[in-house]
C-alpha cells in the first residue's frame, strides 16, 4: 500500500484495495489512519490538475463504494464502545480534512468521541 503511489498505475483504487483486504480482520485504527495518508500522498503526488486515465478523480474517490467502506469503518471506530487511538482519531480527522472530504454526519462523532475521552473533573 505504502509504494502505491510510486509504482501504480492505478493508486487510490491500489490503495483502497489494500484497505479493503486489511479490514477483514476488523477494525483498526492504526490501518485507517495510514491508509489515509497514503491516500493523501497519491492524491498530493498528481499535482494539481491531474489527468485520471483509469483511477479515481477527487470527486469519484467521494463517491466510491471504497471510500464509503472506510468511512462506514470510521463511524464504527467512533462509537463509545470502540476503541480509537487519540493519536489516530486526531490524524484521521486531519487527513480527511486534506482530502477535502466533507461529511456533515462525520464531524460531530469526532467530537463525540474527543468528549467522551475527557474525564469529568467533578
Amino acid at each position: 500500500m505504502r509504494l502505491a503511489p510510486v509504482y501504480s498505475l492505478t493508486p487510490l483504487k491500489d490503495i483502497l484495495r489494500h484497505y479493503n483486504e486489511l479490514s477483514v480482520r476488523g477494525f483498526n485504527s492504526e490501518v485507517v489512519n495510514k491508509s489515509l495518508e497514503s491516500l493523501l500522498l497519491a492524491v498530493r503526488g498528481r499535482g494539481n490538475q491531474p489527468r485520471v486515465q483509469s483511477d479515481y478523480s477527487l470527486p469519484e474517490l467521494d463517491q466510491s463504494w471504497r471510500m464509503q467502506k472506510i468511512i462506514e469503518d470510521i463511524e464504527f471506530g467512533l462509537r463509545p464502545d470502540q476503541f480509537f487511538s487519540a493519536n489516530d482519531l486526531a490524524e484521521t480527522a486531519r487527513t480527511l480534512g486534506d482530502l477535502g472530504y466533507k461529511n456533515t454526519d462525520l464531524l460531530p462523532k469526532f467530537f463525540e468521541k474527543v468528549i467522551n475521552r475527557i474525564p469529568n473533573p467533578n
